[in-house]
């Protein structure tokens, strides 16, 4: 991939590129030395990736090479054992989606999730009233 500046100095800037890309896989982002240049995967389809990284000291109506590949997709093992607790609760928070998927409520032995579900997951309603959250009262 070559990076080219139009401009008469020196720059480096942030590049947001999408790029097919096998399942399984993520891309690494090459100098022109071989040297990995840290890159971050922003968005990801089925079959394709967003990445952003930076070129650094693109050369004034020059460019700079970087060279695109692939590597397996590394797969991290998480803590299975996500548990908050206090002499009250017990809380289980889902490794994978980071939702609460159990509480025990301590102090009447009971369940307060049912088996299977989530709790704390983020829900957008649309609002068709005329003030935004922060503003309280009516208008005048």
């Amino acid at each position: 991939m070559l990076i080219f500046s139009p401009l008469n100095w020196t720059r480096s800037e942030p590049i947001e590129l999408t790029l097919k890309i096998k399942a399984g896989e993520e891309p690494r982002v090459l100098d022109a030395k071989g040297k990995e240049v840290p890159s971050q995967v922003i968005a990801r389809t089925v079959d394709s990736v967003k990445i952003l990284f930076e070129a650094k000291d693109v050369p004034s109506i020059g460019y700079k090479t970087h060279w695109i590949t692939s590597r397996k997709l590394e797969v991290r093992k998480l803590s299975r054992d996500l548990t908050l607790e206090n002499k009250f609760f017990s809380v289980q928070v889902d490794p994978i989606t980071g939702c609460v998927s159990e509480i025990h409520d301590k102090l009447r032995s009971r369940d307060l999730v049912q088996q299977g579900q989530l709790v704390n997951e983020m829900q957008i309603q649309e609002d068709d009233a005329p003030m935004s959250a922060w503003v309280m009262g009516l208008r005048r």
